[in-house]
């Protein structure tokens, strides 16, 4: 069971990688377009979910898991609030 919590570990990390380089995107860009908020919202819901369940987990990579977790719960908590900012101040075509 150990491979498959280094796996779990693994796509913790990127997620949170990936949900602070859609940040920077929009920070870069200062605009949103094309992007729904639901997709948001599902990793949001997924990285409170893990915060329960990771931490029933006693596998040692649990911990990795949970660090990476914490960092796509934030990540994702920023990249939506900048959505939200940032649509609003785009103007709609």
């Amino acid at each position: 069971m150990m491979h498959l919590d280094i796996v779990t570990a693994i796509f913790v990390v990127l997620s949170g990688i990936i949900a602070i380089l859609n940040c920077r995107a929009i920070l870069r860009d200062k605009a949103v377009a094309g992007v729904s908020i639901w997709g948001g919202y599902i990793y949001f819901l997924w990285g409170v979910w893990n915060m329960f369940y990771l931490g029933l987990l006693e596998y040692t990579w649990s911990a990795w898991a949970f660090i990476g977790n914490c960092i796509t719960l934030l990540a994702t908590t920023i990249w939506i609030s900048l959505l939200l900012t940032y649509r609003r101040k785009t103007p709609n075509p």
